[in-house]
């Protein structure tokens, strides 16, 4: 909607049609805000008055029920204009906000996490309930059209292997696969490895066959040069430089094995994937001190 020298112009972006799949909250609230931006634009309620039924024909035409149109035109018609035109702060709000691709589900797993919100309650950045936020969810062209290729005839052999040309090559674990040292659990490489692969999960095994689980969008040689420095320096303190610090181990002494690689896909969320993926090897690989190096699992990764 536009206004110039006392006239209005109805525009249809911001009037979509109601057989779409948009979330219901967004179709009733649309006439609403348009007809408050309306009250704005009037200088008095006859002139809003007049307007109004403009507005309201429109929105009929779009298929827009009624009896919302009403309720509507009543919230503009009594809304005080002054208020309306001062610019309102917006306060900041220390919660969580979970983020969910919207189908027709959505509405259904929202309560399920707000039935048992009281389980995750124990960690101290849970305690209040979440905010819930809306994405687009998936349409036919994100399902039908794909841009990844993958080269899988050409690839070089499986494993992880040094590039023998930087200084991360000595704490290399070269392996097809890599078996936890103290569970029955091994993990297959199923592509190739080297120092300069990025996006990838790792593990860091020290001499007491202790496991630390870590994530990285850079390259892994780059990483394993932060872990070098941190147990050179021991500014950070972390069950991994503490341990390494406690325990006499050498910088040397540090061996790594890159345990996947994940994809990064056109519109994916790369950080939050690997963050994920990091907090599921930890679970399940049980790699929290003291079994094993890592501090804690993150569960707000999963919100």
């Amino acid at each position: 909607m536009l206004a110039s020298s006392g006239e209005y112009f109805y525009t249809d972006q911001t009037s979509m049609k109601t057989n779409n799949f948009h979330h219901l909250y967004l179709r009733t609230n649309i006439p609403a805000g348009q007809f408050l931006r309306l009250r704005r634009l009037c200088g008095s309620r006859d002139e809003y008055r007049n307007q109004a039924a403009k507005m309201r024909d429109k929105f009929l035409a779009r298929g827009y029920p009624g009896k919302t149109i009403k309720q509507a035109y009543k919230r503009g018609l009594y809304a005080d204009r002054t208020s309306l035109l001062q610019t309102r702060q917006r306060s900041e709000v220390d919660r969580l906000v979970c983020v969910l691709p919207y189908t027709q589900r959505t509405q259904k797993i929202q309560e399920i996490i707000l039935q048992h919100w009281h389980v995750l309650t124990f960690h101290e950045s849970l305690q209040n309930r979440p905010l819930f936020a809306r994405t687009r969810g998936r349409n036919l062209r994100d399902i039908l059209v794909h841009s990844d290729s993958y080269q899988t005839d050409t690839e070089p052999t499986p494993g992880q292997y040094r590039c023998q040309g930087c200084s991360v090559c000595k704490h290399v674990l070269e392996t097809k696969s890599f078996q936890h040292p103290t569970m029955p659990y091994k993990q297959v490489l199923s592509r190739h490895f080297d120092c300069s692969t990025d996006r990838v999960i790792y593990a860091i095994l020290c001499p007491c066959q202790k496991l630390y689980i870590g994530q990285t969008k850079l390259s892994i040689c780059t990483r394993i040069i932060q872990h070098r420095s941190c147990i050179h320096t021991g500014k950070i303190e972390s069950p991994l430089v503490k341990h390494w610090q406690d325990c006499g181990h050498t910088e040397d002494q540090l061996k790594f094995c890159i345990l996947q690689q994940r994809p990064n896909r056109r519109g994916g969320h790369i950080s939050q994937d690997l963050r994920q993926t990091e907090q599921r090897f930890i679970y399940y690989w049980q790699t929290m001190a003291p079994k094993g190096l890592n501090a804690t699992i993150e569960w707000e990764a999963f919100l």
